[in-house]
């Protein structure tokens, strides 16, 4: 999966015999770490792949709020954001907001853009509060989320 979502993130010729092979590759998902889920068209949808998510959905992935609004389709967006209050402030993979989403869409996101852009919520930032020393060296370490060597964090000083 790792494989499949990583090549996702713009790495075509890398995902196209891997998913022609094994069509169910299509909807592959892996958790980063920390609740950090990425599907495959997520990973393709926040990098403005649109040639990638639309290879995926013809393989049958499943599209998120984040897949129309980089593909702009504002009538998607628009539907789910005003049906459900605080649809315009979930992020997606990586933390990545609503609005840089449809903004990696290019001119085709254009009008998504616009109207995200207006409801002034979808493009809200993780504050960054300052922290004294002893909380700071508190979360220093290594964090594990799985059994393997690579499913591995380390957080040390200067990581900036």
């Amino acid at each position: 999966m790792r494989q499949v979502v990583g090549a996702s993130h713009g790495r075509f010729a890398e995902l196209r015999p891997l998913v022609e092979a094994r069509p169910a590759l299509a909807n592959a998902t892996i958790d980063w770490g920390f609740g950090d889920w990425e599907t495959a068209i997520g990973a393709a949808s926040h990098t403005g792949g649109r040639e990638i998510a639309e290879f995926l959905l013809a393989h049958g992935a499943r599209p998120d709020l984040f897949t129309f609004a980089m593909l702009g389709n504002l009538a998607a967006v628009r539907g789910a954001i005003e049906g459900n209050a605080g649809f315009a402030r979930i992020r997606g993979p990586h933390g990545i907001t609503l609005l840089s989403h449809a903004k990696a869409g290019g001119e085709a996101a254009l009008p998504v853009v616009a109207y995200l852009s207006a409801l002034g919520t979808a493009d809200q930032r993780y504050r960054d509060d300052a922290m004294n020393d002893d909380d700071r060296r508190a979360l220093l370490g290594e964090y594990a989320f799985g059994p393997g060597p690579q499913d591995r964090l380390l957080v040390q000083e200067g990581m900036g």
